[in-house]
């Protein structure tokens, strides 16, 4: 299956959920990650904000900031196409950045090598890991850093998960997924 028809058939599995669903199996999500031995042992978690059409990650933000954990999000840089981590204290400081998306301000800048677990977004995966972006590759150019060495957790909806998805060489994939129902170990 081509990329851009696994992504309008995801969206229309997605758009069948109502909000109600949607906050349910995210809460499902939440349980099973928190769970995880990687996740507990980690102390640097890079999370991603989720739009409408994605796991709600609010929640987990301000669980694991909770926990005492040193969250870190994602900034985007369009000028120079690629993403850069910066650490926050609460959800407040968030503000609409690149494609209305919250990101963090520039303030506490976290160095790759030292992100231990980084929860990554799709819009579609199967069981080998291999994940569907948007298309424009900015996470791949940022898995594929060398010094990055976290390990990499999808999270999604059971309707986002594929019998296989088309990857080339400069996908990169993860390592672990995490659905409403079921954690499947990739790597």
């Amino acid at each position: 299956m081509e990329k851009e028809t696994a992504r309008r058939i995801v969206q229309e599995k997605i758009a069948r959920l109502t909000e109600n669903e949607r906050q349910e199996k995210s809460k499902s999500v939440e349980g099973r990650l928190f769970s995880l031995d990687e996740f507990q042992r980690s102390k640097v978690i890079m999370f991603f904000v989720g739009v409408s059409d994605e796991v709600d990650t609010a929640k987990l933000l301000a669980r694991a900031l909770d926990e005492g954990k040193i969250v870190a999000l994602p900034k985007t840089y369009m000028n120079r196409g690629d993403l850069a981590a910066f650490a926050i204290k609460g959800l407040s400081e968030l503000q609409p950045g690149t494609f209305g998306i919250l990101e963090p301000p520039e303030a506490w800048p976290i160095a790759v090598a030292s992100i231990d677990f980084i929860v990554v977004p799709a819009r579609a995966y199967d069981r080998k890991g291999n994940r569907l972006g948007r298309g424009k590759g900015f996470y791949d150019r940022f898995l594929a850093q060398t010094d990055l060495t976290a390990v990499r957790c999808g999270v999604a909806f059971d309707c986002q998960i594929f019998p296989h998805i088309a990857h080339t060489p400069s996908d990169e994939p993860v390592d672990i997924i995490i659905t409403e129902s079921e954690v499947i170990r990739c790597r």
